[in-house]
């Protein structure tokens, strides 16, 4: 067992190869640059049948989206570069 935490990389500089995770929510944005088989931008707090921000499937090019602050990542067999939004 290497010790790796999957999706470390991920959340650096360059693009890493996940499998599947969710990545929990945090107190600020982030960026994520994605491609894959799902990608999908959730409220954990909405309620049952609350339609996601983000839930696409086969991204075939690198697609960009903002992960607002508070809300959680889902990513399954695909390329993520995920970063913090600066301050503006």
């Amino acid at each position: 067992m290497s010790g790796k935490v999957e999706g470390v990389a991920a959340q650096e500089v360059q693009p890493e190869y996940i499998p599947a995770r969710i990545f929990d929510a945090e107190k600020e944005d982030r960026k994520i640059a994605f491609k894959g088989a799902l990608i999908r931008i959730s409220d954990p707090n909405a309620g049952k049948g609350t339609e996601d921000l983000v839930d696409l499937r086969d991204i075939t090019q690198y697609e960009y989206y903002t992960v607002p602050a508070g809300f959680e990542l889902e990513v399954i067999d695909g390329w993520v570069k995920l970063t913090k939004s600066s301050a503006s």
